[in-house]
């Protein structure tokens, strides 16, 4: 199962399951745990007090640390 990457850790949701779905052959491929209500308002408030560093970052800079994530989601 997938977990939620929130405060630059991955954390288990602590909802309901739901389904990841292929969309080309709509076959549920695996699922995730939905985030509660109180996850969701911690991870819009790391959100909002990162972007205060995050948006001085050159965007040069962010666009590599995208490639990074990317990657790293690829990899898994």
């Amino acid at each position: 199962m997938y977990k939620q990457y929130i405060g630059g850790k991955m954390i288990d949701g602590q909802g309901k399951p739901l389904a990841v779905y292929n969309p080309a052959t709509n076959e549920v491929i695996d699922y995730v745990s939905a985030a509660t209500a109180a996850q969701a308002v911690e991870a819009l408030e790391i959100c909002q007090e990162t972007f205060k560093t995050w948006s001085k970052v050159p965007v040069a800079q962010r666009i590599q640390w995208m490639y990074k994530l990317r990657d790293a989601v690829l990899a898994e």
